[in-house]
């Protein structure tokens, strides 16, 4: 029973542990390396730069947010035990007002540090000195709102004070079982890993299937690779849209056929994507057709015509109906002048003549003689 005791953080002191470490991960310099830059800056901040690397969707961008959060790892660490050190120093004193003031002071001193132009950035070119109200403006340069930092220092505040509170008063407050908090710790850590994997979908997930030949995971590369550069396909796009088209993944083709090299590599791949049964790429076939004048295969017209239509497509729909209607109706120059027999008769030849489809007989002034 006496051991279980000893082996028991007194009441407060994790509060003011918590309250040490905010204070020194948000205020001190910490050193942190580049390729071509180097300086000093707060652990936060540099959390915050590695934190947009990660959920940002450029690839590059995993590479960088590593480059930050090396440094702000191993600041915390430091800090974690310089927090600890202290906590157990402060707790010593009897007086819970005293110990207050003692952590006031200590954070009153490291703002007035990171008040002063302490930070600094720099490279080959020169460099540049800040003090902690500079980063935010920095921050809105990596991509991170003003407002965001404001909301964030500001319940970051609030935190501190209640820690401060939880510290002298730990008795108003509720101890909180420990398996409690690993369950919270645990829960938050996978729905954290869980969204950068999420967010980085791409340079971890899509790309190692797409180099193991998954073709749908090639088509989506490639597409994200167009994005990246504007809905433009650069080289690396296309090579990935080639290995998925000669997969047969018919929107890889189709895209192909969307961003030919030439006309002769547009006609190609539309048949490809035709053959393979694709509604929009025998449409565009069929408006191809059309547009070159070239009537000496009508055949071929029609098929990819009914072939889209079939698969459902809208507009090949509306123009099916157009051609069947030219297709099925017969018109006669002249038949209004016929005699009643005689247009009886004139229009049974025609019937007898295309029995197999439906005709309809129109005049050239467009009198209906049989619909």
């Amino acid at each position: 029973m006496f051991r279980s005791n000893r082996s028991m953080t007194p009441p407060g002191r994790g509060a003011s542990r918590c309250f040490l470490f905010l204070v020194f991960f948000h205020l001190l310099p910490v050193p942190w390396y580049m390729a071509v830059a180097a300086g000093l800056a707060p652990a936060s901040f540099l959390l915050m730069l590695g934190m947009a690397g990660l959920f940002n969707t450029d690839p590059d961008s995993l590479a960088f947010a590593a480059m930050f959060l090396g440094p702000t790892i191993v600041a915390g660490l430091v800090f974690v035990v310089l927090a600890i050190v202290l906590a157990a120093v402060i707790g010593k004193v009897r007086k819970p007002l005293l110990r207050t003031l003692i952590l006031l002071a200590i954070a009153a001193a490291c703002v007035g540090i990171a008040l002063m132009p302490v930070f600094v950035t720099g490279g080959h070119s020169g460099g540049d000195q800040f003090s902690l109200l500079d980063f935010f403006r920095i921050l809105e340069e990596f991509r991170v709102p003003r407002a965001v930092a404001a909301s964030y220092f500001s319940g970051l505040s609030i935190l501190l004070c209640f820690l401060l509170a939880v510290q002298n008063k730990p008795e108003l407050f509720p101890a909180v079982s420990l398996r409690v908090w690993r369950h919270v710790a645990l829960v938050t850590l996978i729905l954290f890993v869980a969204t950068i994997v999420w967010t980085n979908r791409i340079p971890l997930v899509v790309a190692p299937l797409a180099e193991l030949g998954f073709s749908s995971q090639q088509y989506r590369l490639a597409m994200a690779l167009m994005d990246r550069s504007g809905n433009r396909i650069g080289h690396d796009s296309r090579e990935w849209l080639m290995r998925a088209a000669e997969q047969g993944h018919m929107q890889a083709v189709m895209e192909l056929a969307d961003n030919p090299k030439s006309a002769e590599d547009r006609l190609r791949w539309l048949n490809v994507a035709a053959e393979g049964g694709l509604a929009e790429a025998q449409y565009e076939l069929y408006r191809l057709q059309l547009r070159s004048g070239d009537q000496r295969e009508p055949a071929i017209v029609r098929k990819w015509l009914l072939a889209s239509a079939n698969g459902g497509h809208p507009l090949a729909h509306r123009h099916r109906f157009k051609r069947e209607t030219h297709w099925r109706y017969v018109h006669l120059h002249g038949i209004s002048r016929y005699s009643a027999g005689s247009r009886v008769r004139v229009v049974g030849e025609i019937l007898q003549q295309n029995r197999n489809s439906p005709v309809g007989v129109v005049s050239e002034d467009g009198a209906l003689a049989l619909k």
